[in-house]
């Protein structure tokens, strides 16, 4: 059974596509997806991994059958967070992701994660998922980080809000306008939340070339 690309697009309009979006999704009818990736997240989200620096960091993990490159367990958890924080934290087995990280990598190199996403403007992005692996999946968050989640009061509100959506069956509601709402509050810089507005303005969505 072959892959089918999720956006079927004339050829004139793939190099378009390319250029504006960071993913194209091929898919199967038993519902297997298959996410070909040249950019962590679109160009409106703030550039939480440098993709260069980011090839010199990868670990070597052996499957059954052969050894393959991997992210580092800091960069994966800054990817999880980012990617969950781009889906709006729909899916609970996104913080699932992120709590079976925490367990399995107890040694952390917490300084090179925090660091990182706050030179990005992406920390908040990153206490959200914490917050919600520790909350609902109790995930070991160390106490020093902990105490510095619950300095920014937003991570609270967030995560309290995608609590209640898992636990009331409340549908994310789709579009631009929860996109918006999300980037406010998820983005802890003034100059995040401009440039997020203005490239969702200029820059086509996946759902835009889907229509």
């Amino acid at each position: 059974q072959r892959y089918q690309p999720r956006v079927d697009l004339p050829p004139a309009h793939v190099t378009a596509f390319l250029r504006h979006q960071h993913e194209y999704v091929f898919g199967r009818d038993d519902y297997t997806t298959i996410h070909l990736c040249w950019r962590v997240a679109p160009r409106f989200f703030p550039p939480l991994l440098d993709t260069d620096a980011i090839w010199k960091r990868l670990v070597r993990v052996r499957l059954p059958q052969r050894e393959v490159r991997t992210l580092s367990a800091e960069d994966s958890l800054l990817a999880l967070a980012l990617f969950s924080a781009k889906q709006r934290w729909e899916r609970l087995r996104r913080v699932s992701d992120v709590a079976e990280l925490l367990r399995s990598h107890p040694e952390l190199d917490w300084d090179r994660i925090l660091g990182q996403a706050r030179a990005r403007g992406a920390a908040r992005m990153v206490f959200v998922g914490l917050q919600l692996a520790h909350d609902l999946l109790d995930a070991p968050v160390p106490e020093p980080v902990r105490k510095q989640m619950q300095a920014d009061r937003a991570v609270g509100s967030l995560a309290s809000g995608v609590k209640k959506r898992f636990s009331e069956g409340i549908p994310l509601t789709p579009g631009p306008g929860e996109r918006v709402r999300i980037a406010f509050s998820a983005f802890s810089r003034l100059r995040d939340k401009i440039r997020f507005l203005v490239r969702l303005s200029v820059i086509p969505t996946g759902e835009d070339w889907a229509r």
